[in-house]
């Protein structure tokens, strides 16, 4: 079915949906709770887009990275306006159905897709739907323009950017290539998303550890304003500036924003972001060696003996990965030198020192010309993934665990399976830990244990979980807690692991803004117990 006959149909049975509850439905029928949302949001003042279950573009709005964690929702909501959002909520209250908000689709628990439930998908602009925004529509479902889709409508809208302060708003629907590609040139960079795939809500709310982290803390420590729809419906914005005056409960649910996951307490709609100002052009790229010579034991034994005296405008992360889908595995260091070239040059000789180079990107060129070029190789780019993340507090790696490591990766079942670090320290530990609900400021390393895969073989998913779980298992006893936005669904005690002892106090913003627990998947924030 042509995308232009899929939105008449789709239009008719909003207009028909007691009589016609089979248009543009899987298998030509309709659940009751689709045919509920429709019939609920098939009102004039509703004008965004509502997509159903056999619509081509419901298949590309419901598309993840990572096909394992895909799930097919009752109805996709595209919204245009805080209204739309306030009537999808509406709509899954009055229909009883579940609620989930997708934004870059980046969650590696797929926890932005609602089994059976209403999808509010904050991109207006998705591969195939209709190009999105705009006034009336037919029914509340907009019809497909004549021009083809565009990103940038509605709540994936990147601008405007103040070029004096550096105050960049972005909505919830944008993805950091978005950000990058529309501040490009200006001198202001954020600190975002090391892949530019990765959606800026989730980045932010899960606390946002960026390669300028080191240099100026987490995303989270950039956010200037949110707006955000509560689960009653109440529109809210939120200032840094006013923090410290508004009202307590307002005060919490700002603290609990940044750091406190995605998800949890409201429906982001936008942010107001500082921007930076790095060094331009930076040295900035790769170096990298072959995976499974002593390069990397050699390396991690330099890295080790200078991080505590790093400065932090210098960020090398090392990572074990494969450059693309049919690329070689390489160990490589990550280098970001936010500082003058001869400073760099001295920071980073004793790593180039290391022989037999094989692959050297490493050079002085604009930030974001180098951020926009990521490959995206750590994205499973339509196949599967598993991962799980961890904390390492200063200490805790050894080289005997980096020797286990490569050991591991040589065995791995999969090409693609990769093992990277972000390094800590700097700006980021500025803070304490409760300064914002992201609990983690201490962490020397986050370390990410990912496995990617293509088909659905059962015999090779199980092997590659199988391979991240025993990866985990030797390191369990050296961890310190996880990474929120590495989310793992079959994380033990995660409470503890991605908020320590923030968990409590996340609770109790919960219980005042969302005491029905209206937002909720398996990992989100608990109501406290007992609760009334």
């Amino acid at each position: 079915m042509s995308e232009q006959a899929c939105a008449m149909l789709c239009g008719a049975f909003l207009r028909l949906v007691v009589v016609l509850g089979v248009a543009c439905v899987v298998g030509g029928t309709s659940s009751n709770r689709t045919e509920c949302i429709a019939a609920y949001l098939a009102r004039p003042e509703f004008r965004g887009i509502t997509l159903l279950p056999g619509c081509p573009a419901f298949v590309a709005a419901t598309r993840i990275d990572n096909v394992r964690a895909e799930v097919v929702p009752a109805a996709v909501v595209i919204p245009c306006t805080v209204l739309d959002v306030q009537l999808a909520l509406e709509a899954a209250r009055a229909c009883h159905s579940p609620f989930s908000a997708l934004s870059g689709g980046h969650s590696a628990a797929g926890y932005g897709l609602s089994v059976d439930g209403l999808v509010l998908a904050l991109r207006p602009a998705v591969p195939g739907a209709p190009s999105a925004c705009r006034p009336g529509g037919e029914a509340g479902f907009g019809l497909p323009h004549p021009e083809p889709p565009t990103v940038g409508g509605g709540f994936a809208t990147v601008g405007p950017l103040n070029r004096q302060t550096g105050i960049l708003r972005v909505g919830a629907g944008a993805r950091f290539s978005e950000v990058y590609a529309a501040v490009n040139g200006t001198g202001w960079v954020p600190v975002g998303g090391g892949c530019p795939q990765v959606g800026v809500a989730g980045f932010i709310l899960g606390g946002g550890w960026s390669f300028l982290s080191r240099s100026y803390g987490l995303a989270c420590d950039k956010l200037t304003a949110a707006e955000l729809v509560l689960a009653n419906g109440t529109a809210l914005r939120l200032e840094k500036s006013n923090a410290a005056t508004m009202p307590q409960p307002q005060a919490e649910v700002w603290w609990a924003l940044c750091g406190g996951g995605g998800g949890n307490f409201g429906v982001a709609t936008a942010f107001e972001l500082q921007l930076v100002r790095p060094v331009e052009p930076m040295l900035v790229g790769e170096l990298c060696w072959a995976p499974f010579s002593g390069a990397a034991h050699q390396l991690f034994a330099l890295w080790l003996e200078r991080w505590a005296t790093m400065p932090r405008w210098l960020d090398v992360d090392p990572v074990w990965l494969s450059l693309g889908p049919n690329s070689s595995r390489l160990f490589c260091l990550t280098i970001a030198c936010n500082e003058s070239p001869g400073a760099c040059a001295s920071a980073v000789a004793p790593f180039r020192a290391v022989p037999n180079i094989t692959l050297n990107t490493l050079k002085t060129q604009p930030f974001l010309t180098w951020q926009m070029a990521n490959v995206n190789a750590t994205d499973a780019q339509t196949g599967a993934l598993y991962l799980k993340s961890g904390v390492l507090l200063p200490g805790a790696l050894t080289l005997d665990i980096v020797d286990g490591l490569q050991a591991a990766l040589q065995a791995a079942p999969s090409t693609r399976n990769l093992v990277l670090f972000h390094v800590g320290g700097g700006a980021i530990a500025d803070l304490p830990s409760n300064a914002t609900a992201f609990p983690h400021r201490g962490a020397q390393l986050i370390i990410q244990v990912k496995a990617i895969w293509a088909g659905d073989e059962p015999s090779v998913s199980n092997a590659n979980i199988a391979w991240v779980e025993s990866v985990f298992a030797t390191l369990a006893p050296v961890l310190s807690g996880a990474y929120v936005n590495y989310i793992d669904a079959q994380l033990r005690d995660w409470q503890t692991a991605y908020y320590d002892r923030n968990y409590a106090r996340l609770q109790n913003v919960k219980a005042n803004v969302d005491p029905d627990n209206v937002f909720r998947f398996h990992q989100s924030i608990e109501l406290p117990t007992p609760f009334p």
